[in-house]
This record gives structure tokens, sequence and C-alpha cells, in this order.
């Protein structure tokens, strides 16, 4: 798996912004490994309520 060389800001769109949430459901999504996973598993895992989840996965 490649690893970035440098990780992007979370601090780019202010705290809690929407790099910040963005990077959460990917960070989730490469922490839940490949395949399906249920919604719940995906907010769970990036720390955000599960309607904010789902609107970053669309």
């Amino acid at each position: 798996m490649l690893q970035p060389v440098i990780a992007p800001s979370d601090r780019a769109d202010g705290v809690g912004g929407a790099v910040g949430r963005t990077m959460a459901v990917l960070r989730a999504l490469i922490s839940l490994g490949p395949g399906e996973h249920p919604l719940a598993s995906v907010a769970e895992s990036a720390d955000l309520p599960a309607a904010t989840a789902h609107r970053y996965l669309k």
C-alpha cells in the first residue's frame, strides 16, 4: 500500500471543516479495508454522525 509523503492538513478548511471531515471519512474507509461496509461502521470509525458520513460518501 502506498503511503503519503506528506499528509494534507486537516486544518486547511478550519478545525472540523469540510476538508477534515472528508479526510476522516477517507481514513475510515482505508482502515475498514476493501469491500462494502455499513454506514454506521464508517461513521463510527470516522467519529462523525451517520448523516454527515452519508453526505461525504455520496
